[in-house]
């Protein structure tokens, strides 16, 4: 099955599966997956385009009557990809948007609704394989384009681990080693203590059995690993494919090797997830985590004006204690929803920052002295 990502050309307000010419219908997902976008401006954008595809984001803003959150919602979804380019380059482009004249109801006004942006065309750096699928899990909760374990391939292969595409292909009764991100752990009470486990990997998933004797045996790795290694006989019947488990192996700590921002730094206990009334994850309820356990490196404080007025405006928008001049934007939390923030915030003070700059140089020192050094030349 193709699954295609959300796109303001093309999905509708839920997934769907989406009309073609071959035997099997794509399932396109819908705009309901892009976290921030209102519901109300969801329908709107369903409704306008019956009337004709969008020219640009700014014909999508009018037509659409968005506002700035819905905009930066879509961009850091990847919605915008034909507007307006890759995620950066469209996240940019829709803090460039004029959003204040677009009309909510009968009685605003229509002053600004026809201006246009003279924002000088930028050409951001395209994000590497590991921001974008940091932004998708972000922006809608999965990713189509990555998975995590395609990342930890080269650390798996001494251990001959293979991928479940072609473990599908193994004969019944062979030895097959698999590895996955653990999605589902389940212990039926009428099973006897047998376990059932499901790993995903970048190419599916595989079923995987564990008698009693060996859950007793490595209880402490079924219950804690987030990514799991699995040896055990491949177990066929007619399409009917599972692992039974022999030995388990923790492999969390592969993600060491991966580079910082992708490994989880900071952990909030909690008794139980907060949900909506629909029953799903209230994002929008989950505590704040500790931002400042991620400093890796001795505090230096800010030194010179630019420095020190950029420190209070990071430590601002990352809501942190705190900014030394050797911490990275990124680092702290930053992403490039919030990078858009920043350069509106240091423009509003007259200052002509640049977007760009700040992922070439996402240290404070770094930052603050290509900014002095723009100053200089204007």
């Amino acid at each position: 099955m193709t699954v295609r990502p959300v796109d303001v050309q093309c999905s509708a307000l839920e997934t769907r599966l989406e009309s073609c010419t071959g035997k099997v219908w794509p399932v396109r997902l819908g705009l309901n997956r892009v976290n921030g976008l209102k519901h109300d401006a969801a329908v709107r954008i369903v409704q306008t385009r019956e009337q004709g595809l969008f020219e640009s984001v700014e014909d999508l803003t009018k037509r659409a009557r968005l506002d700035r959150g819905d905009l930066l919602a879509l961009a850091d979804a990847n919605a915008l990809e034909q507007l307006a380019g890759h995620r950066r380059q469209a996240v940019w482009q829709t803090a460039a948007t004029e959003t204040r004249g677009v009309r909510h109801g009968p009685n605003h006004t229509d002053l600004l609704t026809n201006t246009r942006s003279n924002e000088t065309p930028l050409e951001l750096p395209k994000a590497g394989e590991l921001e974008d699928m940091l932004a998708d899990y972000r922006a809608t909760g999965s990713s189509l384009e990555h998975h995590p374990i395609s990342f930890l391939r080269k650390q798996l292969a001494p251990y001959k681990i293979k991928q479940v595409e072609e473990l599908r292909t193994y004969p019944n009764g062979r030895l097959a080693r698999a590895c996955g991100i653990v999605t589902h752990r389940q212990r039926p009470a009428t099973a006897h203590g047998t376990v059932f486990l499901n790993l995903e990997d970048e190419t599916g998933n595989v079923n995987v059995i564990v008698w009693n004797s060996l859950a007793e045996e490595q209880r402490q790795v079924l219950r804690n690993a987030q990514i799991m290694g699995v040896f055990g006989i491949w177990q066929r019947e007619g399409e009917v494919c599972n692992l039974v488990a022999r030995r388990l192996v923790d492999y969390t700590h592969l993600l060491a090797q991966l580079p910082e921002f992708m490994v989880p730094q900071v952990f909030v206990h909690l008794d139980a997830f907060p949900l909506s009334p629909n029953g799903k994850l209230d994002r929008k309820a989950l505590p704040a985590p500790d931002m400042a356990a991620l400093r890796t490196h001795e505090y230096e404080a800010p030194q010179g004006d630019t420095e020190i007025a950029l420190a209070q405006l990071w430590a601002e928008l990352l809501n942190v204690e705190r900014v030394g001049r050797h911490d990275n934007f990124f680092e702290l939390g930053g992403h490039s929803l919030l990078a858009v923030s920043l350069i509106g915030r240091l423009r509003q003070d007259g200052i002509d920052a640049n977007v760009k700059a700040l992922f070439e140089q996402p240290t404070l020192w770094e930052y603050a002295e290509i900014t002095e050094r723009m100053e200089m030349v204007l």
